[in-house]
């Protein structure tokens, strides 16, 4: 419970900075492969959203955000009974390394919080690279009961509201 209060807390505090600040909205989806679980999943779909905001108007190839996403990972034969679904809270970074903005590097920091019930929540992060409107990612949440790690392939839209 600590965690996540903590975690609140670092969402609160960025969303209290971005007044008068750009605001890049990213909605991402994405296909999950898992690769490492504890109960051996074959395949799933994730969302997420980050309202990215630059940290200065004179430097805009870096954004911070919070953010929020929903992941969910297929049990195999037994769907809806063995069916894992996360809700993933926490912050987001994102570099540019071009000018035109189509190529960055970034990552998510957050706790995430997990159904079934024989598994506890845990530390959730996931790097990735974007081009255009493409990402690869790997993701992993660390449970007691061991790791969820899991390569991503998706589509990412990053939209200007300025």
């Amino acid at each position: 419970m600590k965690k996540i209060i903590i975690v609140i807390v670092f969402v609160f505090a960025g969303l209290s900075t971005m007044n008068a600040q750009r605001i890049y909205h990213s909605f991402e989806s994405r296909f999950v492969l898992p690769s490492d679980t504890p109960d051996n999943r074959k395949s799933g779909l994730a969302i997420s959203y980050s309202p990215f905001f630059t940290i200065s108007k004179d430097f805009r190839a870096l954004k911070i955000a919070p953010s929020i996403g929903i992941y969910y990972i297929s049990g195999g034969e037994n769907l809806y009974k063995d069916d894992a679904f996360f809700t993933t809270i926490g912050g987001a970074v994102d570099f540019n390394l071009d000018k035109s903005q189509e190529i960055s590097i970034g990552g998510h920091l957050g706790y995430s919080v997990i159904t079934p019930e024989e598994f506890d929540g845990g530390l959730y992060y996931r790097p990735y690279i974007r081009w255009g409107w493409f990402m690869l990612s790997y993701g992993n949440v660390n449970l007691k009961q061991g790791n969820y790690a899991t390569f991503q392939i998706g589509l990412i839209a990053m939209i200007d509201s300025y």
